[in-house]
């Protein structure tokens, strides 16, 4: 793909989305309504959308990429500290 086809879909993007817009319908349904029980992407692409919305409503903003990461690692035990910071 191209950069001129890429920019064919910059009204795909999220900030240019209206919330009354077919597309943000459809990104809502597939991000956050509930998936067959077997269909284990789809839930886990559910929970972690749902897992960022709860921060950003915690910190009252949209989150940066790293808050997200330390405010779901803050209650993790010291036995899986050393995993997280192979993933930094």
């Amino acid at each position: 793909m191209t950069n001129a086809e890429l920019d064919t879909l910059v009204v795909l993007s999220p900030s240019e989305i209206g919330l009354s817009a077919k597309e943000r319908d459809l990104y809502q349904q597939i991000l956050l309504e509930p998936s067959k029980p077997d269909d284990v992407p789809a839930r886990s692409r559910r929970d972690t959308v749902l897992l960022v919305m709860r921060i950003a409503a915690l910190l009252g903003r949209d989150p940066k990429p790293e808050e997200v990461r330390w405010i779901l690692f803050a209650g993790a035990t010291s036995k899986a500290a050393p995993y997280f910071w192979t993933h930094q």
